[in-house]
């Protein structure tokens, strides 16, 4: 792996902690702090912490007596992410290296990772290393991204980046989708000395207000940006409206909606007039700005538009009057249920 893809430095920590952190990334960190359980005395080593959205989760979660050491080795992450916390929130911050970490034997009761394992260049040593600093029983807890075709949204953008390219486009995204093989994953752990092993493959909602802030993330907020930058500076906000578009295009609603039920009911009120409301519920709150879904249906009786979820709320109804006088008396065909597009992000624990 070149070095130019574990880069984040410049203005990317911003755009990576402004526009990707609520849309991929803090799901995933709520999920890993919640998977873990250390005593009030405990201690956890946090590896490649970047801008800290796991951080922030576990020192929100875990005891606040429990000693918490955040590393990176791009300093720049985390140096921009420290004001998340204040002053009597107990982190330990140190520049260090996953493949040489400054820590004697058994110190840790758990080390954990979020997406950061993926751009180690030696991941056997680094989980020899995490399992050298770990005490006798502790856990080695982490996660990394499925393959890009189960992430619709870095298959977009790497798509759509290379399309500006004749030859050589940037491949910083087969870097961050590329370390998903379960087998392989156990082996190399099963070698480092790890033992009862468990890999689950985790399916989170994101959300982003707009497809011009995921644009911004997803080209921006990484080295993919600082590639593109070096072969021809004037196509970075190019390529970021063009990514920006190609996700309205083709996901709609995008990743937000992971399942999702739509009933329809009528009520009578009066000799042949109708209210007939389109009611969708959300398996997850609603993001900020609220959710515009599009529904379509046949039948005699439209019940194709549009309706809009309140940010925070996980429902959301449209009614119409209908005069049933003017619908044709034929027997109808029977309508087929709403639907919503919806994507699932993923990632492999």
């Amino acid at each position: 792996m070149k070095d130019e893809h574990a880069q984040f430095s410049g203005s990317i920590p911003a755009a990576y902690d402004r526009y990707l952190g609520p849309m991929l990334f803090q799901p995933y960190a709520e999920d890993l702090a919640a998977r873990l359980q250390v005593a009030k005395n405990g201690s956890v080593l946090e590896l490649d912490c970047g801008t800290v959205i796991l951080t922030r989760a576990l020192r929100t979660r875990l005891p606040s007596t429990m000693k918490l050491t955040a590393t990176d080795l791009n300093e720049p992450m985390f140096r921009h992410a420290a004001a998340k916390f204040r002053e009597d929130e107990a982190v330990q911050w140190l520049h260090a290296d996953a493949c040489s970490l400054p820590f004697g034997d058994r110190m840790f009761d758990a080390v954990v990772c979020q997406f950061g394992i993926m751009f180690v260049p030696d991941k056997a040593l680094s989980a020899r290393e995490a399992h050298r600093v770990l005490k006798p029983g502790g856990l080695f807890l982490f996660n990394v991204w499925d393959a890009m075709e189960h992430n619709e949204l870095g298959q977009l953008t790497h798509q759509t980046i290379a399309s500006y390219f004749d030859q050589d486009p940037p491949a910083f995204y087969e870097v961050p989708f590329g370390y998903h093989d379960q087998d392989e994953i156990k082996r190399v752990l099963k070698e480092a000395g790890f033992q009862e092993i468990k890999t689950e493959v985790v399916a989170k909602v994101g959300a982003a207000s707009r497809a011009e802030d995921a644009a911004t993330g997803l080209v921006q907020g990484n080295p993919v940006a600082a590639a593109i930058a070096s072969a021809t500076p004037s196509l970075l906000p190019v390529i970021t409206q063009s990514v920006a578009q190609a996700i309205t295009d083709r996901l709609a609603a995008g990743p937000t909606l992971q399942a999702l039920s739509i009933e329809p009911s009528v009520v009578q009120i009066g000799i042949g007039i109708v209210t007939v409301t389109l009611t969708v519920t959300l398996t997850e709150p609603a993001p900020a700005g609220g959710l515009q879904v599009q529904l379509t249906a046949s039948g005699n009786i439209g019940l194709a538009g549009a309706l809009t979820v309140p940010s925070g709320a996980t429902t959301g109804q449209n009614s119409r009057e209908i005069d049933t006088n003017a619908v044709p008396s034929r027997q109808p065909k029977p309508s087929p249920r709403p639907w919503v597009k919806h994507r699932k992000p993923r990632a492999l624990k």
